[in-house]
């Protein structure tokens, strides 16, 4: 009767342990990052050796291992974007048991930017330029982190755009960086700054047809400018004093000026006085 009861046993414990459970406990290094990440995997099983397991990536790869006698990790390079779900699923006998965790794969963000001379309005949709005066504008406008460098100094954090006034002239490098999410990129743009010259037309007509109604002085938008019109008779018709210098062909009262012959001055606050004649036309 011992002897049955003792081989029964010793039947019920084996059949217990070939049913053993299985434990399986999957951990990943990183849960986010760009394109072309690399996710490292470490497994743990209890108890070994197991009879199978299967890594699935969620983007269409697995790993499967037979009879594995340790834990087993992986290193896995995701090169689109999206949330993939890796599942780890332990085998032993009739027993399985899994554990899963999601890893999100962002896009790069593109660095690149364009940039346009600052523009002065001057009415009749004019604008006065100068070429030390620059907007630079990220092609990626989003929500997130702009960083913006001038010779590797840095100039403006945050904000998609940068304005810039060179005040020297010569190669200046500007370089611009984004992050979004931990994804950065990085776009360089090496810009000549060359010297700024004063350019006065000579012949305007503001007769209302949007054509050339405005006579405007490209200056550097720094210097402060004195300009003088006087009429044939030598009598002052017009003054102005600023950065940005225009005339509509109007005396300083309003009056429109009859077409002919004008004499400027142009005075800057540093530098020899411009004289010159305008022809204004009708």
């Amino acid at each position: 009767m011992t002897s049955r009861f003792s081989t029964f046993l010793i039947l019920l414990l084996t059949s217990f342990s070939l049913q053993a459970q299985v434990s399986a406990f999957l951990d990943v290094d990183i849960t986010e990052g760009c394109e072309t990440l690399s996710v490292t995997t470490t497994n743990t099983l209890t108890p070994l050796p197991i009879d199978s397991i299967i890594l699935d990536y969620g983007d269409g790869t697995a790993d499967t291992i037979i009879n594995p006698t340790s834990g087993y990790n992986t290193i896995h390079n995701y090169d689109t974007i999206g949330d993939f779900t890796i599942i780890l699923t332990a085998y032993k006998d009739v027993n399985s048991d899994s554990d899963s965790k999601i890893v999100h794969i962002y896009p790069y963000p593109n660095a690149n930017f364009t940039y346009q001379l600052y523009g002065y309005s001057g009415g009749e949709n004019h604008f006065y330029f100068s070429n030390k005066k620059y907007l630079f504008i990220a092609d990626y406008p989003n929500d997130t982190t702009h960083i913006w460098s001038v010779n590797n100094e840095l100039r403006n954090s945050i904000t998609d755009s940068m304005g810039y006034n060179f005040k020297t002239i010569g190669i200046q490098n500007i370089t611009h960086i984004i992050t979004i999410k931990g994804c950065s990129d990085t776009s360089s743009l090496a810009l000549n700054i060359t010297e700024q010259k004063t350019k006065i037309p000579n012949i305007f007509s503001p007769n209302g047809d949007g054509i050339n109604d405005v006579f405007y002085i490209q200056t550097d938008g720094e210097m402060i400018y004195e300009f003088t019109v006087l009429d044939r008779n030598g009598s002052r018709v017009f003054v102005s004093e600023g950065r940005i210098i225009s005339w509509d062909g109007r005396t300083y009262w309003g009056e429109q000026l009859h077409p002919g012959n004008y004499y400027f001055s142009l005075k800057p606050s540093s530098g020899e006085t411009i004289t010159g004649i305008i022809y204004l036309a009708r």
